[in-house]
């Protein structure tokens, strides 16, 4: 049976292990030394040998045979499936009944081994109360039980976890160590690759030994002789030419040879995601050219950035990459990834909302063109545009701390304290006895979008002046958010009285009441400045741009 390169190829013992040399001797000393701690947490991105590095570990403290540093590969334990150590997904088993059952199970001692061995991956995913349930356990472990624990986010751990755990951070694994063991591999495997190839394969992993060999198992399946094209084609990447010409449209402010580019990258298969990487690791290196500072870089060189270097400056630089790194978080979570570059190229070169228009305006022109449009499909596409838009004028008028963002938080903040500052819970009552007349405005056309978001979510607190609604989903809290004065201006007509809202999403909510209740937190009343009108203004403005250019769109089932 046909075993995956990355698995094939993982290491059996330290001496394997490539580009983790502080881990792998910290652990060798603690073998040798026998200073095994009862708790290590491995640390680090994805693909650099942290669950690897955990087996090694918990084979080499179990083997009954060891050579030196080295499991025998021949006793029971290095042979067999040991049921001494045990490997959990936190991903999947993230919850507290898991941890109770493990918590039970660590007093059992080992069947045919020294330790028993726990490794939790992805720990990070385990919910609180699995965590509490853990910690007794770490705070008082039995001899015969070592526990490792791996996470790509060690933010995410509580820190009285990692304060009882001996914590070991996985370095990006240098490129120079990664053509290494790729070299290694396609010599095994008699594979032909040419160096740039390997080279552009060992980049792209950004750090991670096992993205590097998944890809190159991929391009192997496409190409018998494998060139940097078929690098470029199956990672969905761009060649460092057309990676220049794009670059230089931007800086140059030609919006349309900008996207007479998209269009022929987005018939190529182009990953939009990857080349805001790329645009992003292109201007990094252009700083670095412009201070004469050294780089090492196996896909371009400094003749690359001769023609722009002496025509851009690091402000400008600096601000692209700001720009960039925005629309990198946004691109991963929409599904019109084309839409969210277009956007960020028109506010990489601060073109006007009269020409941001055009723009619209060719956007329609796509949706249209089919003779059928799924009413979804147009809802998907204007909600993408609200977004990318808000951010768009949002960079405008940001101050050198703050950006609207930050603002629209310390607006949400502001609203909920002076809703629970004056927390009435007559007048909750009343208002959501009065609210269920909203189903009445959902066949009004003029208030029906409003009702129906509304109608989605739950009115859970409320004062003389301020109402807070809570949502299940994030999403739709943010969608209310966004209606803030169409929504006030609804509850007016309905009441006859001015109130203000603001909405939440239930996790936010839960903790929110968990302090409510405990009267742990003070809530004080504060007035509204001008610069609160003003976020909501903008947010208003926003909206009403994008649904009077939208709003001419028919859709049908």
């Amino acid at each position: 049976m046909y075993q995956s390169l990355y698995r094939k190829y993982r290491p059996n013992n330290f001496e394997d292990v490539v580009g983790q040399e502080i881990p792998v001797k910290i652990l060798s000393n603690a073998i040798k030394n026998n200073r095994i701690a009862h708790a290590y947490l491995f640390s680090g991105i994805r693909g650099t040998g942290k669950t690897t590095i955990a087996k090694i570990f918990a084979r080499t403290i179990n083997c009954l045979n060891p050579e030196g540093l080295k499991p025998c590969g021949k006793c029971v334990v290095c042979t067999q499936n040991n049921t001494d150590i045990v490997e959990i997904d936190a991903a999947s088993n993230n919850g507290v009944d898991e941890i109770r059952e493990l918590r039970d199970k660590v007093s059992l001692v080992p069947s045919i081994s020294r330790f028993k061995v726990y490794i939790i991956d992805e720990v990070h995913m385990l919910s609180t109360s699995a965590f509490n349930a853990l910690l007794k356990t770490l705070e008082e472990p039995p001899a015969h039980v070592v526990f490792i624990l791996a996470t790509t986010e060690a933010y995410k751990i509580p820190a009285t976890i990692l304060s009882r755990c001996q914590r070991l951070d996985f370095k990006a694994i240098s490129i120079e160590n990664i053509i290494l063991r790729l070299e290694h591999i396609c010599k095994e495997e008699k594979i032909k690759i040419k160096k740039d190839a390997l080279a552009e394969i060992a980049r792209l992993a950004n750090g991670g030994m096992r993205d590097a060999i998944s890809l190159l198992e991929q391009v192997w399946s496409y190409s018998e002789e494998i060139t940097i094209e078929d690098v470029h084609k199956i990672n969905g990447t761009l060649d460092k030419e057309n990676i220049k010409l794009l670059f230089k449209s931007i800086f140059e402010n030609d919006i349309q040879k900008c996207f007479e580019l998209i269009k022929n990258y987005d018939s190529l298969g182009v990953d939009f995601a990857k080349l805001i990487d790329e645009l992003i690791y292109f201007s990094h290196n252009l700083i670095l050219v412009k201070n004469n500072i050294a780089f090492d870089d196996n896909l371009y060189n400094k003749k690359d950035y001769d023609e722009l270097k002496a025509i851009i400056t690091i402000d400008r630089l600096i601000e692209l990459i700001k720009i960039f790194n925005s629309s990198n978080n946004e691109i991963k979570i929409v599904s019109n990834k084309k839409l969210v570059f277009e956007m960020m190229l028109i506010n990489s070169i601060k073109i006007e909302q009269e020409e941001t228009k055009i723009i619209v305006e060719q956007k329609k022109e796509e949706i249209t063109s089919k003779a059928i449009v799924n009413p979804k499909y147009v809802e998907s596409i204007k909600n993408e545009f609200k977004e990318v838009m808000l951010r768009k004028e949002e960079s405008k008028e940001k101050t050198s701390n703050d950006d609207l963002e930050d603002k629209i938080v310390s607006l949400k903040n502001l609203r909920i304290d002076n809703t629970l500052s004056e927390f009435d819970k007559r007048v909750l009552n009343s208002l959501q006895k009065k609210m269920e007349n909203l189903k009445d405005y959902v066949v009004d056309l003029e208030y029906s979008e409003i009702a129906t978001i509304m109608l989605d979510g739950k009115l859970k607190a409320a004062s003389k002046e301020y109402m807070l609604y809570v949502y299940d989903e994030a999403l739709e809290s943010v969608k209310f958010n966004q209606k803030i004065q169409k929504v006030e201006s609804l509850i007016k007509i309905m009441l006859g009285s001015d109130y203000k809202v603001i909405s939440i999403n239930n996790d936010e909510w839960e903790k929110i009441k968990e302090e409510f209740n405990s009267k742990s937190r003070k809530y004080e009343k504060k007035e509204e400045t001008d610069e609160i009108r003003k976020i909501i203004s903008k947010i208003n403005e926003t909206e009403d741009f994008i649904d009077s250019n939208f709003s001419d769109i028919i859709s049908y089932e």
